[in-house]
Parts: C-alpha cells; sequence; structure tokens
C-alpha cells in the first residue's frame, strides 16, 4: 500500500508562515455564576500560531487559548497571546512587529508563493487575507485596518516609480485604530502593483524560488480581477442618463403618487452637474430651499448638504456622509435642471417629510446612507419606496428609435461617484485642477481630486449639449412632460 502525499491535503491552519498569526476563534461559552450571584457567559477562543524560529516544514501550528467575559475580549486575548507566543514584540502604539526589516524581495516572494491558494475567493477578501496572513509578518504584524494609508501610498509610489532593487527595505509604521478601508484599498494597490510589474519586466525580483521568468504569469493564476475606477461621462453620455431617467419616471409615475413624478430627474440633475455627495444629497431639506420671486429657481447653489438661491447665504449641516462642516464653494445649476428641480418642489410641496429626496433615504441602514440611492440605478428592488417595482432600472430603459440619443453607449453600471468624477471632470476642463477640487469641496494643496476625480480620457467636457438636435429634442420632451404632469389646482 502506499503511502499518502501528507502534502495533499494542506489545511487553512498550515498556511501560517513562520511568524505569522491564525484567525482567532471562539471554541467554548459557558455559564458562570457571579459574585453577586447573577449569572454571565464566559468564553472561551484559541489561536494558531508559528513562531519566528520555526520552520516552514513544521508540520502544524502551535495553539493558544484566552478566556473572557465578552466574545470581543476573548477573541483579542487570544490573539494577543498567539503573538507574543510567536515571537512578536509589540510596539510603543500599540501593534505588533517582527523586528526585521521587510525588503521587496521578501514581500515579493511570499506573495507569490501563495498567490495561488486564494484564487476563488472574492478580490477585496482575498487581498485582505493575503496582506494580513502573510506580508505583515515582514513589515509588523498588524490588521490590514491598523496600517497607515499615508505609509502604504509612499510604498506604493516608490514601486511605481520604478523596480526597486531586490533589498530596498520597505517599512511601513501602523497605528491603532487608523486606516479603515482606505489602508485596505492602498495594500491591495500594492499588491496590484506588483503583479502589473512582474508582467511588465517578466522577472521575478527574488529567484530564491526558482521560477524562470516566463512562469510568473502562471504563479500569478487568473484570479486577479482589477476592481475598475469609474469613469466619468461626457456630454451626449449626460443628456442620455437624464432622457433615461425621464423616461424611467414616467413610466414608474403609473405606480408612484404624483408628487414622486419629478424625483428621479431632479436628483439625477443635481448629482451629475454639482457633484455633490450622495450624503449630502440626501440631506438637502425641503425647508432651507428659498425662491426668488422675480427669477424663481433659476441658478441653485447647493452647500454642504444645503440648497439655497445664489447671492443668499447658505446654512451650513454636517453629517457623517457629508465630511464637511462649512458651506465653501457654492454648486450652480444650469436653467434645465433648476426647472426640473423647481417643478418637483412644486409638486411634492404637501410632503409630510423636510427632506428633499425623502422617499429614497428611510430604506435601511442611516437615513443618510448613499446606498440608499444605489438600487433605482442598477434595476434592483425598491422596498418601501415611491417606485415599488421590479423594474429595468434607469440604464434598462430604451429610449424611442428617432431620439438621437437613442444610440448613445452607457457604462454597464452606473454610481452616483460617477457622476461625482462627470463634474469634477467638467470643472477640471473649465478651470483646471483648482476649479475640480473646489467643485468637490477638497481642500487646498491636496491632490485627491487630480488622483480619483479627473478622467484622463476626457480633454473637455462640455456642460451643455453642443448639438442642436439633442438640445431641440430635450426641449421638446421636457415640455411634452410639463403638459402631461401639470400639477392640479
Amino acid at each position: 500500500m502506499s503511502t499518502p502525499d501528507p502534502r495533499a491535503r494542506v489545511h487553512r491552519a498550515d498556511r501560517i508562515r513562520p511568524g505569522g498569526v491564525g484567525e482567532p476563534k471562539i471554541i467554548k461559552k459557558a455559564e458562570r455564576t457571579t459574585p453577586s450571584g447573577r449569572t454571565a457567559l464566559r468564553f472561551t477562543a484559541s489561536c494558531s500560531y508559528r513562531a519566528l524560529s520555526d520552520g516552514a516544514e513544521s508540520t502544524r501550528p502551535r495553539v493558544v487559548t484566552r478566556s473572557a467575559d465578552t466574545e470581543r475580549a476573548a477573541l483579542r486575548a487570544a490573539e494577543d497571546a498567539a503573538r507574543e507566543a510567536a515571537g512578536l514584540r509589540r510596539t510603543v502604539v500599540g501593534t505588533w512587529e517582527s523586528g526585521q526589516a521587510a525588503t521587496v524581495a521578501d514581500v515579493w516572494t511570499a506573495y507569490l508563493e501563495r498567490r495561488g491558494q486564494l484564487l476563488g475567493q472574492g478580490t477585496r477578501d482575498h487581498y485582505t487575507r493575503a496582506w494580513k496572513n502573510w506580508l505583515s509578518p515582514f513589515i509588523g504584524h498588524v490588521p490590514v485596518g491598523d496600517l497607515r494609508q499615508k505609509d502604504l501610498r509612499d510604498v506604493l509610489d516608490r514601486i511605481l516609480q520604478g523596480v526597486p532593487a531586490p533589498g530596498s527595505p520597505i517599512k511601513v509604521r501602523a497605528r491603532h485604530k487608523v486606516g479603515g478601508a482606505g489602508a485596505a484599498d492602498t495594500a491591495r494597490a500594492v499588491l496590484l502593483a506588483l503583479e502589473r510589474q512582474a508582467r511588465d519586466t517578466g522577472v521575478r525580483l527574488s529567484g530564491e524560488w526558482g521560477v524562470p521568468p516566463t512562469d510568473a504569469g502562471a504563479v500569478l493564476g487568473k484570479g486577479a480581477t482589477r476592481k475598475r475606477a469609474p469613469v466619468a461621462l461626457d456630454s451626449l453620455q449626460l443628456a442620455a442618463l437624464t432622457a433615461k431617467t425621464d423616461a424611467w419616471a414616467e413610466r414608474e409615475s403609473k405606480m408612484a403618487p404624483a408628487k414622486y413624478r419629478w424625483l428621479w430627474p431632479a436628483l439625477i440633475r443635481v448629482a451629475a452637474l454639482t457633484g455633490a455627495r450622495p450624503g449630502e444629497i440626501l440631506g438637502m431639506q425641503r425647508a432651507d430651499i428659498r425662491v426668488a420671486s422675480q427669477e424663481p429657481l433659476r441658478l441653485i447653489v447647493v452647500s454642504a448638504g444645503r440648497v439655497a438661491v445664489e447671492g443668499e447665504p447658505a446654512i451650513p449641516t454636517y453629517s457623517p456622509f457629508n465630511k464637511t462642516h462649512s458651506s465653501g464653494q457654492p454648486y450652480v445649476l444650469t436653467v434645465e435642471a433648476s426647472e426640473v428641480l423647481a417643478r418637483y418642489l412644486d409638486e411634492s410641496k404637501h410632503s409630510r417629510s423636510n427632506f428633499l429626496f425623502h422617499p429614497f433615504n428611510r430604506r435601511r441602514h442611516d437615513f443618510l446612507d448613499p446606498r440608499n440611492l444605489a438600487a433605482p440605478l442598477q434595476g434592483r428592488y425598491v422596498r418601501g419606496s415611491a417606485y415599488n417595482t421590479r423594474s429595468s432600472g434607469i440604464l434598462g430603459m430604451e429610449l424611442p428609435s428617432d431620439d438621437p440619443l437613442s444610440q448613445v453607449q452607457l457604462p454597464a453600471k452606473l454610481s452616483l461617484k460617477m457622476l461625482r468624477k462627470t463634474a469634477a471632470t467638467a470643472a477640471y476642463a473649465a478651470g483646471g485642477v483648482e476649479a475640480a477640487r473646489a467643485q468637490l469641496r477638497h481642500g487646498a494643496g491636496t491632490g485627491t481630486a487630480q488622483r480619483h476625480y479627473i478622467d484622463p480620457s476626457l480633454d473637455a467636457l462640455a456642460p451643455i449639449i453642443d448639438t442642436q438636435v439633442v438640445a431641440e429634442w430635450q426641449a421638446q420632451r421636457l415640455e411634452a412632460m410639463y403638459e402631461r404632469y401639470e400639477p392640479e389646482a
């Protein structure tokens, strides 16, 4: 009888590198009696680890157990004990590190060594596990959420500038509970940059494992899917989007109250022309909208979740999704968009809610959560809203064949960040980077607008449709909608 190969089946716990720590888990839950006579639970957690002195040929990781009165405390105590037993040392900022400086070769070879084991998982989960489980021992064993995003960006910038020498050190400091999702995104960007670098150069940064240059692609595997950044819409695509929004709202108005007929046409125009954050859009309140008597709603200023006529002071506000305390640079809408918003305000003036776009801010989570705006764009079920239907969504609407915008191709998915990027690119085409920064309300001197919100593929984005036929068709369509939906006396 042949002896089975011990490497035929590899447990997840066995993938821990020397100096690495596994995921803690609860293994026991028992009741106990406190001195006061009450009954309380006692949790026991275990965590596997490999010491820095253990070789790669070790058969099994070691395990430590710890108990605590709460589940979270037990998990944290077990993980801390495993890190200490693995030979890691705690720094003054409350994180752990191995005491050895990592090099580009260390990180690269460790990454490619385990690259093929997580191909079946999702992109975000894969890179988070990759960074946490078998890359962090080289740069300090800390969770992804504890890594400082600034230091990770420095590493990424150095990699993108050129191929570093294999002995170049990579030092990443960490602070407790700082970084969050942004640090995780940057960590994945570092790994993607290393993958891209291998494909461009055809060589590995370290040949310790003897992998030929032609096998670099095979080591990477087929699971490296990239999360593409949202692109900006050009002027014709923006016109097609507003046309589809109007057609979708007209169809859904048969099932929605009359006061919500113009809700989505107004919302899409406000988002695409101002670049306001989703939280600011949901935070707009009806009581703070002031209409000039002589020229009602021709120019609207959207400021930190508030709307006002240009020239009048805007009332600043703050919410967890606004990211600003001050009014700053005002947003100005076009005349056509102002008319659509004015129509919605007129028909929904008897609404019981003070929030402007309230039918979509009570669906789930916090009522200002931007996720409440995503469903109608993609055609998912919108429960509890004015448009209570399982329709094809705004992007699935088909325009009449004689409409000049029916041939315009829109992206397969649409998000409000894409509309925010559209407004930033339009401001960049008109006034440069500073204009885009002011449009997005970013701080002076920051490069966030140029890195994430300006689409370099669009050299110029006209704020008004330059095709005369399209402009005339839009005017006729809106006029027909005005006549069809005249507010009742």
